[in-house]
């Protein structure tokens, strides 16, 4: 996991299935990201697992599909709790 990494722009929503619900994104502390290569994970599964972990827990990840040291996959970022 790593710290300081800024959030780039989306680029497009793209579509999203619903994949399996992934302890790696959940566990990931407020303020901190990680980056899930593809091949362990297709970047759909999760996006989508990212929204409903969100959910569940009350709070807001962003995730982006990106390619880091020649790996494609997604970093997800939780930003915390959800503001109403």
């Amino acid at each position: 996991m790593d710290r300081d990494i800024p959030i780039p722009p989306a680029r497009n929503r793209g579509r999203y299935r619903p994949g399996t619900l992934l302890a790696r994104v959940r566990d990931i502390p407020e303020g901190l990201s990680d980056f899930i290569p593809a091949s362990t994970a297709a970047p759909g599964s999760v996006s989508a697992s990212a929204s409903l972990i969100g959910k569940e827990l009350g709070c807001t990840f962003v995730t982006r599909t990106l390619t880091e040291h020649g790996v494609r996959g997604v970093r997800g970022w939780r930003k915390g709790e959800e503001t109403t």
